[in-house]
């Protein structure tokens, strides 16, 4: 009987070995569950703030792209306002040739003028020195005149 006693006392023990040994691989498997969850929560976390920069990218993108489009608006109209300034530039300096042609076509004409003139001049004065010489008796003939 005490052999009996010593083997349920042994039995006992073991039972609470493996009991405890139950708890600890228990809890270990717990702590492990938690370790798995943290680790799980901490990868969601991460991919809510990679999603977010990503959507921040994104949103900086199409920023740029908008600013972009902008310059390139205000750089067509830059272009169109220098094509028009020169296109006035043109059209005046053709206006200044005009001007200067339409000079120059009076100068010829004064001079034109200015010659004929002194033909005229040339002929009174031939024909003066004509009744002249014939008031002078040197001309015979007056009718010639």
């Amino acid at each position: 009987m005490l052999e009996e006693l010593q083997l349920l006392e042994e039995l006992q023990m073991l039972e609470k070995c493996w009991r405890l040994q139950l708890l600890e691989e228990l809890q270990m498997l717990e702590e492990l569950q938690l370790l798995e969850k943290l680790q799980l929560l901490e990868k969601l976390q991460l991919l809510e703030k990679l999603q977010l920069l990503e959507e921040l990218q994104m949103l900086e993108e199409l920023q740029l792209l908008e600013e972009l489009q902008m310059l390139e608006e205000l750089q067509m109209l830059e272009e169109l306002q220098l094509l028009e300034e020169l296109q006035m530039l043109e059209e005046l300096q053709m206006l200044e040739e005009l001007q200067m042609l339409e000079k120059l076509q009076l100068l010829e004409k004064l001079q034109l003028l200015e010659e004929l003139q002194m033909l005229e001049k040339l002929q009174l004065l031939e024909k003066l020195q004509m009744l002249e010489a014939a008031a002078a008796g040197e001309v015979a003939d007056v009718e010639k005149l």
